[in-house]
C-alpha cells in the first residue's frame, strides 16, 4: 500500500501504533482518518519529519509530538505513518524536502504552537 504526497510516494499509511522504525534516511508523514467510518481511504496529513526524529525512538508513541497527534486523531487507532524512504540522501536533501511539504500542506501539528 502506499500513498502519494507531494508528488513522492510514501510506503503505507501504517498504523502508527503497530509500526516499528526504519533503519533508512527518509521522510516521515503522519496522518489521519479525518472521517474514518463513511471515508476509510481518506486522510489528512498532520505532521511531516524526517529520519533524524525518529532514530533514537522505540517507537512513534515515544515521539515527543505524538500527544499533539492523538489529541488531533482523537483516538490512538486513527494515528497512522507512512514513509518516503531517501537512501543516499543527506540531512540538507531531507530537511529541504520536508520544509517544502510543510509550506505546501501546512499540517497542524507542524505549527509554531505545537513545535516541542
Amino acid at each position: 500500500m502506499s500513498i502519494e504526497i507531494g508528488n513522492r510516494v510514501f510506503d503505507g499509511p501504517h498504523l502508527l501504533k503497530d509500526w516499528d522504525p526504519l533503519n533508512f534516511p527518509s521522510i516521515y508523514a503522519i496522518l489521519m482518518k479525518p472521517d474514518p467510518k463513511n471515508e476509510p481511504e481518506s486522510y489528512q496529513l498532520l505532521y511531516i519529519c524526517e529520519s533524524s526524529e525518529f532514530s533514537e525512538l522505540e517507537s512513534g508513541l515515544d515521539h515527543p509530538q505524538y500527544e499533539y497527534w492523538f489529541k488531533e486523531a482523537g483516538f490512538k487507532s486513527n494515528v497512522y505513518i507512512g514513509a518516503h524512504v531517501m537512501p543516499n540522501s543527506t540531512f540538507e536533501d531531507r530537511k529541504l524536502l520536508k520544509n517544502a511539504l510543510i509550506s505546501m500542506y501546512e499540517p497542524v501539528c507542524n505549527s509554531q504552537s505545537n513545535a516541542p
